[in-house]
């Protein structure tokens, strides 16, 4: 139902790419090279407000309907729902989002300091994989697109991990103390 309401191919495998509120990195040649994975491969891309980024993912891939650029939205966990995998930096929010939502998740190029860490935390619990540069990022994006198994050890590791009541749980405790 996701997929049908942001307009992709309920079929297709679909690979969501967030880039940030301001569209940061280095992204091509990544969505092509990932649909080129499959014929029934679909990449949407979180652009932010890199409008930039987003006249060149529109220039490049037209209306083909393979590769999508989106601009900064409020709906986040709509993309999430409807994706078979997720490529992000290993923010903390976004990271224990996805897994609440038990997404596939595959951590890029992390900032130095809380994201190495939260990245390897991710990893250490098999809640996540994590690829640096272009060659990896595609391998581990193409091998969770095409393999269930894989996306199902990797969000039943994240259902065991992250308490999806966490935010409720603390309001409980804080007020249990006042």
């Amino acid at each position: 139902e996701a997929r049908a309401e942001w307009g992709g191919d309920k079929a297709a495998r679909g690979c969501l790419m967030m880039t940030g509120s301001m569209g940061l990195g280095y992204i091509f040649p990544l969505p092509e090279r990932i649909c080129a994975a499959g014929a029934d491969v679909q990449v949407i891309v979180l652009v932010g407000s890199n409008r930039e980024l987003k006249d060149r993912l529109e220039d490049k891939f037209g209306d083909s309907g393979r590769v999508r650029a989106v601009s900064f939205t409020d709906q986040v966990p709509l993309y999430m729902a409807a994706c078979d995998v997720m490529l992000t930096k290993p923010g903390g929010l976004t990271s224990t989002e996805a897994a609440v939502f038990s997404v596939p998740l595959i951590h890029t190029d992390p900032i130095p300091g809380c994201e190495t860490r939260n990245a390897a935390f991710f990893q250490g619990h098999g809640m996540s994989r994590r690829a640096l540069g272009g060659q990896e990022i595609v391998s581990a994006a193409t091998e969770l697109l095409f393999s269930d198994s894989a996306r199902e050890a990797m969000c039943a590791a994240q259902r065991r991990t992250i308490n999806p009541y966490a935010a409720r749980d603390i309001v409980d405790c804080a007020l249990e103390r006042a």
